[in-house]
């Protein structure tokens, strides 16, 4: 499902902003071209402050399930490189499998994403290898096509992971995945989840019966924009945080942490504020502002301001629901 930007400003603005610093900046604006926008480049930026700051007291190897146009596998294994770890990309280079007719909305159809106009499948696998080799990541990072079911029994079981990256879109990709691997996450891992709050709604589905069966309440760590982080083994306090009516645990602290993410917002703000067409998106981005800037005693699951705040986003999924998604080579 594509994405309208409706207009030049908050949120789309922030998906456009570049000017990230340091090595992680850098590396963020090197991978562009391969990356899907959203989570480029917030998740990346948010992802690689975890892993930097985390990473080396945690065991295990990092994977990368959904590999999309690669941008993300690349900026993973650059990071397993610098911590010495291996990478795992898996994915089926053939597009998506048949939906959960329950589960998934019809959002998506079997085979989106594959590639178009009859291009053999092994020409995606090729184009990621070659895009693994310019960046020097041949000896770091190991690709594994073919559908879940297939590929994760031949994944060595004495491999632990350290990061989980999961970009599958459905409910039928999502829920294999967190049954296979959750148990092989170390204790503090990062187990992320891409499109929680997609109109497609299967991942979300996926997590919250993954961790109703296992009686786990998880605390759901928004990445910006529609994406939830877990940090395994850190359970959601349920008594002095307020769940959402979806029943979900949800925290805004990674977003509220980050003073650059915060500033560069601000400045959406204030474009938006002192144009006289964009009074809504004015009011969209002071609306999160003033989330984050709440504080540590700020109820947690303040998720309606959240998803308030970025109306504009989801509307502009609307405008392409009826889209066959792409890729191109």
């Amino acid at each position: 499902m594509a994405l309208t930007k409706r207009h030049n400003y908050f949120p789309f603005d922030l998906f456009e902003f570049s000017e990230l610093p340091g090595q992680l900046g850098s590396d963020i604006r090197l991978l562009a071209r391969y990356s899907m926008f959203p989570p480029f480049p917030w998740g990346q930026w948010l992802y690689g402050r975890l892993i930097e700051e985390n990473i080396r007291q945690i065991e295990g190897d990092f994977i990368d399930l959904g590999v999309g146009m690669g941008g993300m596998s690349l900026f993973l294994g650059l990071r397993a490189r610098e911590h010495r770890r291996k990478m795992y990309c898996l994915d089926s280079f053939t597009g998506l499998p048949a939906l959960h007719p329950e589960l998934d909305n019809p959002v998506f159809r079997k085979g989106d994403y594959g590639p178009p106009d009859g291009r053999p499948v092994t020409q995606w696998k090729e184009r990621l290898e070659k895009r693994i080799g310019s960046f020097g990541l041949q000896d770091v990072v190991e690709i594994v096509p073919g559908f879940f079911d297939d590929t994760l029994p031949r994944i060595s079981s004495q491999a632990t992971f350290a990061f989980v990256h999961i970009d599958c879109d459905l409910y039928t990709s999502v829920r294999p995945v967190l049954d296979a691997l959750y148990d092989r996450v170390s204790d503090g891992g990062y187990i992320v989840i891409d499109d929680f709050f997609h109109p497609a709604q299967g991942p979300l589905r996926a997590a919250v019966g993954f961790f109703n069966a296992r009686q786990i309440v998880p605390l759901f760590h928004i990445s910006f924009p529609y994406t939830v982080v877990i940090k395994k083994g850190e359970k959601a306090d349920i008594e002095s945080t307020l769940s959402s009516v979806d029943g979900n645990i949800y925290s805004l602290d990674y977003l509220r942490s980050d003073r650059f993410f915060i500033d560069t917002l601000e400045g959406c703000w204030r474009r938006a504020r002192d144009s006289a067409d964009a009074h809504e998106p004015a009011e969209n981005a002071g609306l999160l502002l003033s989330l984050l800037r709440a504080g540590e005693n700020a109820k947690k699951s303040d998720i309606y301001g959240y998803w308030y705040a970025l109306r504009d986003f989801w509307n502009g999924f609307q405008d392409h629901r009826h889209d066959r998604p792409v890729y191109t080579i």
